[in-house]
This record gives structure tokens, C-alpha cells and sequence, in this order.
């Protein structure tokens, strides 16, 4: 089980929505880009004039790769070139024939307005054709277009045009001729219908009409929408301005496994009800609503109604992200059937009460979404849209009024089944269980605030745990049966307080986040390295930006597997910390301290280290004094420098007595050597001149004495 805090978000009509799933594609892309720049096995090709990149495939075929070649038409390929990539260019036009063995085309991203002439004939081998973001009007489509295309399997026409003034047809005689075909992405036009046609592509699984990616614009649902796909396992209808689904809609799809209603902000919590109405008789494993209510109001709440149609589904993984959820009725996840495994209820405004302890009755729950409730909605769009979601009626709302409440009784036997007292080494604790299933818990950013005290968990298969960015102050603990965490980030908590107990259980501890707190004071008063003593499989420890300004020799005394230890940004002005048992450390960051100098038992140890680890450091921004006094300490780290992450940027403190140029350590050291000899003579020869004249006053004054 995974309790997780990641994002989903978007809409088709909501700018800021838009530009954030935009942003996370052109990062997609940039990344496929770099990688196709820099993928290996192709080479430079020529087709005429067209330079192009292309990799040999088996029985001498040929993979060709033109996009972004700022070309105006398709160049003249070579009979066995069978996979090409035409994207992102200034194509008009499909006046070229392709190869006849060619099995994928990618021509997204031109300027194609007709497809005349049947320009894909006698591609009897294509299975892949890509015809996104051109200037395609789907309603000029005619019949015998893709006659030939026997064996395509995924078409993607989204992004293209229409018609202002006449309404989109998707003709269904057109899409009739592909019977292989199994994924259609396709833009979704006003009054959008499938007709009969579309009863002949019997292996047709996946459709997807979503606004995110294209255009999408109908605003309702009938019972009838997909009467003539019935084989469909994918339906994405996600940012099409719905406003309302008819019940059953999507019921009579029997083979439906996920289902994706997202970004259709008007249609609320309210519609839940008709769009999983006979959901029983599909194949169900995921619906998606994340914002299907509007950017801003009042919170909402997810009543047993909205659920009571899952109650016998095989549904696994549901998503509610973005809705201003507040609160749900207490029994309604209890309404969600035991298969469930993810429930993702990420940026609402949840607040505690009585449903989350529904949390912990299911049994195999792997993934539990409960992150950032605070982020506000986006500004402006949450501000001046104009958005009215459905809500439900007053009927319905009176129903539930005069529902019978959970008694007393009823929700102490509840509480009691996942808190208990319990025996932990000696002492009865309060235990909190939770599945067996549950791994990673992810509750960052989750209006969590207080304390955490000495209590036990029953997680056996717990192994991460992620809870930064909450309110934690005061770290007390112990805290029992966290034996098997490996990870654990307790970030930019506000914590002032540690107590030495708190991590007393946590062997198996592997990484450690406690960056950006205040316990500083609490790790001063360590002097025997009790608070890390028995994380002694930890292999990374975080405690950057915390105001530590002493840490004891004994502070990591048990930490024989450490390979990081991040500490930046503290105020350490000296290193006492015992470092020679750390035979697996690679990295320390000392950045942005007050270090002067290592004393010579660190220099020891640390030289040990350099030569078993390969250990780098980083004490960029620290306050290095260059002076006579640490001439020891600049040579031993002139001689390491490689060891000394931005070493040549290093700088002497304001109150160093001498220079030292780091990007030219050598001659400065030699140059710091000198002048250390010569001071060193000045201060000799002073003493003893200070010595000789005192002891020829002392005779000159002892001789005018005599003579008196």
C-alpha cells in the first residue's frame, strides 16, 4: 500500500490548466528531442536534397527520422525504408506516395489541410499513422480514404480544425473501412455522435476525445454515445466543457476498464451517481474525476450516494484530485469495494474528521493520495471564471439529512479497529494499524500539525514515508515498529525539538530528510550521539539548512554504511565530528558554514577516507581563514584538492592575514610558506632582541646602582 502525493491536473478551457499539462509535455519532449539527438546507431541519410537521420533494422530496412527539417514536402523515400518521422514540419500537402512496406508515419505538427487523391493507398502494411495538429476538416473525410489501410491499429487525429460555421461530422462510413483499428485519438465536435459505421471495428479498445490534447467541445453524455463500441477498454472523455452524462452511459460497455471524466468542471459531485450507474456490468479498474468541480467555492463533500454504485464493481484505482473536497460522509469509502488499491484525493482541502478512519478497511490499498491541501486555486482563472458545477437536489440532500448518523458505539468499535493500546518493549502504547499491503506513505504538503509523540504502528510492509512540508514542531517519540522504513522525509517541518529516543527503533533507516527545521540546539546537547545511535543502516542523512552550530564527535558514531551526509547551509564553525568508520562515504556537503580549518586529527581522518572512498567535500561559502596558523591545513587541501567539490572558488575570509589565490593553490601555498618562514624569523629575532635588551638594562642598571 502506498499512501502518495503526486499531481494531476487540467482542463480544456482553463488557461492556467492547460499551460501547466503543456509545460510537463514540451518537458516530455525536450527530453525525447535530447534523447533523439543523441541516440545511438543512426546516421546522416539523403533523400535528394533532404538531409535526414536514419538506423538500419533487420533484413536491410530502414528507420528514417526528417522531423523539424523545416521541409515543405514529403521527400522521395527509398522502398524499404518502413518507419518514418515527418513531424514539425511545413507540410501542406501528401503529394509523395510512401513505401509500400512503411508500418508507422508520423506526420503531426505540419500544415496538411486535404487528404485528396487516397494519399495512403496501398499501405496494405501501416499500423501507426500520426495526423495530430494539422489543418485537417475531419468532416471532408470521404469513403475509400483509408480503405487500404487493412492493418492499422492506432490512429491519431487530434488538434485539427473545424468548421465555425458547419457542424463537425465524424462520418462513420469513413472509419468503417479500418478494421484493425484499436486506438483512435480524434478531437470531440459539438452534438459528436458514432454511428453505425463504427459497429464494424471490432477490435477498436481505446478512444480517446480529450480536450487536454485536442479540441473537444460537446457537452453531453447520451446512453447511447458509444451504443457502437462495444469492445471499448479506454474511454477518454477528459476537458470537453460536459456538462451533464446520462445514466448508464457508460454501463453498457462491458469491457470498460478505465474510464476518464476529468476537467469537466460543471459536472460535480452530482453526476457521479449517472456516470457510474451499471458500472457493475463492465469491466471497471479506473475512473478518473480529478476536477470535475469548479476552481473556487465552498468545500465539497462526497456523500454514500456518490459512491453506492462502486460497491460491487471490480474497480482498483479511483482518482478525485482538484475539487475542493473537504469532506467525505463518513461509510462512504466503505462503499468502494475491497480490490480497491489506489484513491487519489490530492490538492482539495481536505479536513479531519470522522471518514478518515474508512481509510484503513481496505485491505489491499497500496496507494492513498491525501498530499498538498493547501495550494490555493490558480490566479486568475479561479477569480473570473464562470463556472456553475451540478449540485445535488434537495430532495437528495434531505435524504441524507434524515440518514441515521453513525451511533457512538458504532464509530468507538470503528476507531478501536485501527487504534489500540499495545505491548512495545515493555510499556503499553497506542498503536495506530494499518493495512498489511501498505509501502510508501506520502502525506506532504497535509495541513498536519502538532507533535509527534510516543506511539507504535503496525505496518509491517511499510518502507517509505514521506511527510515534509507539514507542522511537525516537536520531533518526541519514540516512536515503535518503524523497524522496516528505509526511507523517510520529515523536510521543512518547523521542528525546534528532537528528542534523543525518537529514531531509537528506526534500524533499518536507509534515507533520512530533515532538511530545513531548526533543531540546531536539540543536536548540541547530544554529546554522546544518543538521537543517531541505532540508525545503523543509514546510507544518506540530510540535515541541511537546520542552524546547527555544534555537532559532537560521537554524533554519527554508528554509521558505518553513510555514503552522503548534507549539512549545508548550518552554522558549523568547526569539525569535531569522528568520520574514520565511515568507509562507504562518498560525499559530505559542508557549503555555506562558518568553517575556518579541519584540526589535524580531521585532516587524518578524512586523508584516510580519500584514499578508501574517493570522498568529495564541499566546503564552498565557508569562512577559510589563510593565515600562518592554518598554513597546515591550506597544504593538506591543496594537496586533496580533487577532492574539494569547486575548489578554485573557494575564498579566504575577511579576516585572514594572507592571501591565497585557490585557482592557483600551489604557488600560494609556497608563497604562504615563505612569508610564514620570514614571519616566523621577524618574531625569533624580536624576541630575542627584546631578551638581550632587557638583560643590558638589567646590567646597566644594576652598575649604576654599585656606583652610588
Amino acid at each position: 500500500m502506498v499512501i502518495t502525493t503526486y499531481l494531476y491536473s487540467s482542463s480544456a478551457h482553463n488557461r492556467m490548466a492547460v499551460f501547466s499539462v503543456s509545460l510537463q509535455i514540451a518537458l516530455h519532449l525536450l527530453v525525447i528531442t535530447n534523447a533523439t539527438l543523441s541516440k545511438k546507431g543512426w546516421d546522416t541519410c539523403h533523400f535528394g536534397s533532404v538531409e535526414c537521420e536514419c538506423q538500419k533494422v533487420p533484413d536491410n530496412l530502414l528507420k528514417v527520422d526528417c522531423s523539424r527539417r523545416q521541409l515543405v514536402k514529403i521527400p522521395s523515400l527509398y522502398s524499404n525504408v518502413t518507419w518514418i518521422d515527418l513531424s514539425n514540419n511545413h507540410i501542406d500537402n501528401i503529394s509523395v506516395g510512401f513505401p509500400k512496406i512503411v508500418g508507422y508515419i508520423d506526420l503531426s505538427g505540419n500544415r496538411i489541410r486535404h487528404l485528396d487523391r487516397k494519399p495512403f493507398r496501398g499501405l496494405y502494411n501501416l499500423k501507426s499513422l500520426n495526423l495530430e495538429k494539422n489543418r485537417i476538416n475531419i468532416s471532408l473525410m470521404y469513403k475509400g480514404l483509408f480503405a487500404d489501410l487493412h492493418s492499422l491499429t492506432k490512429l491519431n487525429l487530434k488538434g485539427n480544425i473545424q468548421d465555425q460555421f458547419k457542424r463537425t461530422i465524424i462520418k462513420d462510413d469513413v472509419f468503417s473501412e479500418l478494421i484493425s483499428l484499436q486506438s483512435l485519438k480524434i478531437d470531440g465536435p459539438t452534438n459528436v455522435t458514432f454511428g453505425k459505421g463504427f459497429a464494424s471495428l471490432s477490435r477498436l479498445q481505446k478512444l480517446d476525445l480529450s480536450g487536454i490534447t485536442g479540441n473537444c467541445s460537446f457537452q453531453r453524455i447520451s446512453q447511447n454515445m458509444f451504443l457502437h463500441m462495444p469492445r471499448l477498454i479506454y474511454v477518454d472523455v477528459s476537458a470537453c466543457d460536459i456538462l451533464d452524462i446520462e445514466e448508464g452511459a457508460f454501463g453498457k460497455l462491458q469491457y470498460l476498464e478505465h474510464l476518464d471524466v476529468s476537467h469537466n468542471k460543471q459536472l460535480g459531485f452530482a453526476s457521479l451517481p449517472n456516470i457510474t450507474h451499471n458500472l457493475n456490468n463492465t469491466s471497471i479498474k479506473s475512473l478518473r474525476g480529478n476536477e470535475m468541480n469548479c476552481l473556487s467555492g465552498i468545500g465539497t463533500k462526497i456523500l454514500k450516494r456518490h459512491f453506492e454504485n462502486l460497491k460491487h464493481t471490480n474497480i482498483s484505482e479511483i482518482y478525485f484530485e482538484k475539487n475542493r473536497l473537504e469532506q467525505l460522509e463518513p461509510g462512504a469509502l466503505r462503499l468502494l469495494p475491497n480490490k480497491i488499491d489506489i484513491i487519489s484525493f490530492g490538492e482539495n482541502k481536505l479536513t479531519q474528521g470522522r471518514y478518515m478512519i474508512d481509510f484503513f478497511f481496505f485491505r489491499n490499498i497500496r496507494v492513498l493520495n491525501i498530499s498538498v491541501q493547501l495550494r490555493p486555486p490558480p490566479y486568475p482563472e479561479s477569480i473570473f471564471e464562470t463556472c456553475t458545477e451540478k449540485t445535488d437536489n434537495f430532495d437528495s440532500a434531505l435524504k441524507e439529512l434524515h440518514t441515521p448518523k453513525e451511533s457512538v458505539k458504532e464509530y468507538q468499535a470503528s476507531l478501536n479497529s485501527f487504534i489500540y493500546k499495545s505491548w512495545w518493549h515493555g510499556k503499553i502504547i497506542g498503536t495506530i494499524i494499518v493495512p498489511k499491503t501498505l509501502e510508501v506513505i506520502y502525506a506532504n504538503m497535509s495541513r498536519f500539525y502538532g507533535i509527534a509523540p510516543e506511539f507504535g504502528i503496525n505496518a509491517t510492509g511499510l518502507r517509505e514515508i514521506y511527510v515534509q512540508d507539514n507542522f511537525f514542531y516537536s520531533w518526541n517519540g519514540p516512536i515503535y515498529g518503524v523497524e522496516n522504513i528505509e526511507i523517510a522525509d520529515v523536510s521543512n517541518n518547523y521542528c525546534s525539538y528532537i528528542s534523543k529516543s525518537i529514531m531509537k527503533y528506526a534500524i533499518g533507516l536507509r534515507i533520512l530528510k530533515a532538511s530545513k527545521n531548526n533543531i540546531g540546539k536539540s543536536l548540541a546537547t547530544d554529546a554522546e550521539g544518543e538521537i543517531f545511535e541505532n540508525t545503523v543502516s543509514l546510507e544518506f542523512l540530510d540535515l541541511s539548512y537546520n542552524n546547527i552550530f555544534y555537532l559532537s564527535a560521537s554524533m554519527f558514531k554508528n554509521m558505518q554504511k553513510l555514503r552522503t551526509l548534507n549539512l549545508q547551509n548550518n552554522q558549523l564553525s568547526s569539525w569535531r565530528v569522528k568520520v574514520d568508520h565511515m568507509k562507504n562515504m562518498k560525499y559530505i556537503n559542508l557549503k555555506q558554514n562558518k568553517l575556518t580549518a579541519f584540526d589535524k586529527i580531521s585532516r587524518v581522518s578524512f586523508g584516510n577516507l580519500f584514499q578508501l572512498t574517493n570522498l568529495t567535500i564541499d566546503l564552498s561559502e565557508n569562512q577559510l581563514l589563510c593565515s600562518c596558523d592554518s598554513k597546515e591545513f591550506l597544504e593538506w587541501i591543496t594537496h586533496h584538492r580533487k577532492h574539494f567539490i569547486n575548489f578554485e572558488y573557494y575564498e579566504c575570509s575577511s579576516s585572514s592575514s594572507h592571501k591565497f589565490n585557490f585557482s592557483d593553490p600551489d604557488v600560494s601555498a609556497m608563497l604562504l610558506s615563505k612569508s610564514c618562514i620570514y614571519q616566523t624569523i621577524y618574531i625569533v629575532s624580536s624576541i630575542a632582541a627584546a631578551f638581550l635588551s632587557s638583560i643590558i638594562i638589567g646590567i646597566t642598571v644594576e652598575d649604576s646602582i654599585r656606583g652610588i
